[in-house]
């Protein structure tokens, strides 16, 4: 009967220890096939994936919630926002502002394909940025699209903010996508408004708190070109009654930079029969 007793107990010993080393096996060739995208970003739906083809028949809700809880809890994810994870070894050392920085601009672009918003641009701040060679962390973007409009966060603290343009029922998107280069940033392709078109963007909708910062990229823009600053440009939008205060606030900006191109501005202006406060 002893026999028996221990014969039984090494059996559900065995048992054990055997399923533990399966479910050890099994952890780890998930976070060896993780690292395999080691410092990229992943989705949690690709992580999914990845979990859901090792474990196969074993596969439930419950171990894959279990497994995710592993890999942040040993350090192999870093959770970012918005179902995006950091892949890691466990002794890495990052820099997670880096990494947010780094991956911004791709995750805008996944972002933006999965709203299926197959023509925007850049605009505004971001794009003025862009024109004078800034290389700057991004916090807030300004994308302009068809239809789209709100404030996302995809990750972190990150904010893009959706727009677009319309007068009197007519969608002018086309026609602002027009004013637009594409410029490769970081190997993919965006649409980024022309500096002119920028810096009226910049002039109607950017945060008060950043008034001296934007104030001074604006000078530093017309500097470089007040000869050749497209005035016609100007003069299209306010046809199309847009930036109507951004471009009188352009007015007097250039008033101590170039008189020549102030002049120019406020004669589109008295042209365009608008006002000067």
């Amino acid at each position: 009967m002893i026999f028996l007793e221990k014969l039984l107990y090494f059996f559900y010993f065995y048992q054990a220890e055997h399923l533990r080393k399966m479910k050890n096996n099994s952890f780890q060739s998930i976070a060896d096939s993780l690292l395999k995208y080691r410092r990229r970003i992943l989705s949690a739906e690709k992580i999914r994936e990845i979990i859901k083809k090792i474990l196969q028949d074993e596969y439930t809700d419950s171990k894959m919630y279990k497994t995710f809880h592993y890999l942040k809890n040993r350090w192999y994810l870093l959770a970012l926002k918005k179902s995006h994870y950091y892949v890691k070894k466990p002794e890495d050392e990052i820099n997670e502002d880096e990494i947010i920085d780094d991956a911004y601009r791709s995750i805008i672009n996944d972002w933006v394909k999965k709203a299926d918003i197959k023509k925007r641009y850049i605009g505004g701040l971001k794009a003025l940025e862009i024109a004078l060679g800034i290389n700057s962390s991004i916090d807030e973007i300004l994308i302009v699209t068809p239809e789209k409009q709100g404030l996302e966060t995809p990750i972190a603290w990150k904010k893009i903010f959706f727009k677009t343009y319309g007068s009197q029922k007519k969608n002018l998107f086309p026609f602002f996508y027009k004013s637009t280069t594409v410029q490769k940033i970081h190997w993919i392709n965006f649409h980024v408004a022309n500096p002119e078109l920028a810096i009226l963007e910049t002039l109607y909708r950017t945060s008060i708190l950043q008034k001296n910062y934007w104030e001074e990229l604006i000078k530093k823009w017309l500097k470089t070109h007040k000869r050749d600053f497209n005035t016609d440009q100007i003069e299209i939008y306010l046809r199309e009654n847009k930036f109507n205060s951004s471009i009188n606030t352009l007015a007097n900006i250039s008033e101590k930079i170039s008189p020549e191109l102030n002049k120019k501005l406020l004669n589109i202006i008295k042209k365009s029969w608008y006002i000067i406060n």
